[in-house]
């Protein structure tokens, strides 16, 4: 018998296509977990949330690529929501902390850090000042992302931080700015 020899398409035809790689899987996996973790947030099902959190957690590893790492940021970030809604703040403050581990150049963890410190501060009628030099840092690294409808909201707060750190004199100027920008303060 003489055999057929195989054409380049049929060799073509027969041969498997490689499996996605190992980090684009954890990256696609890290994704569906985001979407499914906002939307059990976006129903209140906190519990499912944080339960899809700690599935998603075990994916993060310290040697992902830059995407990978976009979504395992915002998987620390939705967990704090989550940790937040059910007012678990020490869980929630871990949790945002380990996003500025993965990327301290993202201002969106700063800003949920600062909130939940504000809070308390706003609860207990005092800021230490300690709790005033992390709020002066946290807000310095999202100060530029304020939506325009919390902007004075926030620069009020930050001239309360400012005396705080016992700087009087950029205290009472943010003052008299935040006065001349909305007189109705």
């Amino acid at each position: 018998k003489v055999k057929k020899r195989k054409t380049d398409t049929t060799i073509i035809q027969h041969h498997k296509m490689p499996s996605k790689s190992t980090k684009s899987k954890e990256k696609d996996s890290l994704k569906s977990y985001s979407k499914v973790i906002k939307k059990k947030l976006e129903t209140n099902e906190y519990k499912s949330a944080l339960s899809k959190v700690q599935k998603a957690l075990k994916l993060i590893t310290n040697d992902m690529d830059s995407s990978s790492k976009k979504y395992a940021y915002n998987i620390y970030i939705l967990g704090g929501d989550a940790y937040i809604a059910i007012d678990n703040i020490e869980q929630a403050t871990k949790s945002l902390e380990k996003a500025i581990e993965l990327d301290p150049t993202l201002p969106i963890a700063y800003k949920k850090l600062y909130d939940i410190i504000w809070s308390s501060c706003i609860n207990q009628h005092i800021i230490q000042k300690e709790q005033a030099f992390i709020l002066k840092t946290y807000f310095l690294k999202f100060k530029e992302f304020i939506p325009a409808d919390k902007y004075h909201e926030y620069m009020l707060q930050y001239a309360y931080i400012l005396y705080y750190n016992e700087d009087y004199d950029a205290s009472y100027q943010q003052w008299l700015k935040v006065e001349h920008e909305d007189p109705i303060i």
